[in-house]
């Protein structure tokens, strides 16, 4: 993938489908593909999940001690540590982790430590956060403040999402453009998806986008916003 189109550090991406959309072959791909996908490289990858997959073994393979499987979700401290630790094995250098947390809808809004993540610990602790979630019908208490602070929202193809898809519409004041990016994307059935990226140092005409990743042999393919060009 072009460097114009790799991610930042501290980004916090929400990847949106109901089963079976292809939200953790999306985010395999992400993470496998890494040192091009993001601008500053991972050291280190904390994935928390709540089912064990078969994709993960691919992964794990492919990232070796890059990333850390967990089956239960941490306390502030223990990420720290493993943080710090990696750091330390690093001389202490500056280090960008992701913590990826997927199904675990039931404490996403609701565990305080999800919105410190997508804010003081992001900010400084250089961390991305990649959230897989299910639809926006799942809500809680921290819900609203979370999603504020969501940078890259990356919608499957999958028609149970279009009601948060069209309330993103509304709030980016592009209707028209990505509905119809989205309703393009889908026509590729399971697994595609489109990425609406609103990173305050991304560049806002690279905001839609989809097949993204450097196995992609059409892409990337980015959808252009005439409001971008007013």
């Amino acid at each position: 993938m072009s460097q114009f189109l790799a991610l930042p550090s501290s980004i916090n991406v929400l990847v949106a489908g109901q089963t079976q959309s292809g939200k953790t072959f999306f985010t395999s791909k992400l993470l496998m593909h890494c040192d091009h996908m993001f601008k500053d490289p991972p050291k280190m990858i904390f994935y928390f999940f709540k089912h064990w997959q078969p994709l993960y073994e691919k992964m794990e393979e492919v990232l070796g001690n890059r990333i850390r499987f967990k089956d239960n979700i941490p306390t502030e401290q223990a990420l720290l540590d493993e943080m710090a630790e990696v750091r330390q094995l690093h001389s202490n250098e500056k280090c960008h982790f992701i913590v990826c947390v997927d199904d675990w809808m039931d404490q996403l809004y609701k565990n305080q430590l999800f919105v410190d993540l997508v804010t003081r610990i992001a900010h400084h602790h250089c961390l991305s956060n990649i959230f897989l979630v299910q639809g926006g019908s799942v809500t809680g208490p921290n819900k609203k403040e979370l999603h504020s602070n969501i940078h890259a929202n990356v919608f499957m193809a999958s028609c149970r999402d279009r009601a948060s898809l069209r309330q993103l519409a509304i709030l980016l004041a592009d209707y028209a453009c990505i509905m119809q990016s989205y309703d393009e994307c889908a026509k590729g059935g399971r697994g595609s998806y489109l990425m609406i990226v609103t990173h305050p140092s991304s560049d806002p005409k690279l905001k839609y986008r989809t097949k993204i990743f450097p196995s992609d042999q059409e892409g990337p393919i980015i959808f252009q916003s005439r409001k971008e060009y007013n």
